[in-house]
């Protein structure tokens, strides 16, 4: 793959979105490349594209295979490995979005809850205002409950994962 100075840029912006979502720039970075590959590309090549330290780059092809969003391919002369994108990234996501979001999303649900069930002398008492918490509560619900949907629905490949998410956005305007 030849370095072409949008093509880093966009990994670099992609690499600030994932960053932004807690994950590692470099995820990002990588990924792009990998997956804009029209071939397997090598560890060297990464290396060489995002003018990073190799040690870096292992790091995060590493986190990547665990994730599920690349795979490896064949190596190259010299015992080099290259990799590709995985196609169902849908899954990858879904899974992110179960085991992170969601979680969190439960978890502020239990805390509101608590919250909720004090008496209303006990919430004056700390100077929390009912009918926000309410408000908070009915927000935190309906996302999670938005989340379960998206989650659970089986997504297979890109194309899926882009149909879903234009229909959910149709819903909303």
């Amino acid at each position: 793959m030849k370095q072409i100075k949008p093509v880093i840029e966009l990994s670099d912006h992609i690499g600030e979105f994932i960053d932004y979502w807690g994950f590692k720039s470099i995820h990002g970075r990588l990924w792009t490349l990998i997956y804009l590959a029209e071939q397997p590309i090598s560890t060297p090549e990464l290396v060489r594209q995002l003018a990073v330290s190799k040690g870096l780059v292992s790091v995060g092809i590493n986190e990547l295979l665990d994730h599920g969003l690349i795979r490896k391919a064949e190596k190259v002369s010299g015992g080099g490995q290259t990799f590709v994108a995985e196609d169902d990234i849908g899954s990858v996501v879904r899974k992110v979005l179960r085991n992170r979001e969601l979680k969190l999303l439960m978890s502020t649900q239990t805390k509101i809850n608590e919250l909720k069930a004090l008496s209303a002398q006990e919430l004056a008492d700390t100077g929390i205002n009912p009918n926000r918490l309410q408000q908070l509560s009915t927000l935190t619900d309906t996302h999670k409950s938005f989340l379960q949907i998206f989650v659970s629905r089986g997504v297979d490949s890109l194309s899926q994962w882009i149909a879903i998410v234009r229909s959910a956005l149709k819903t909303i305007h």
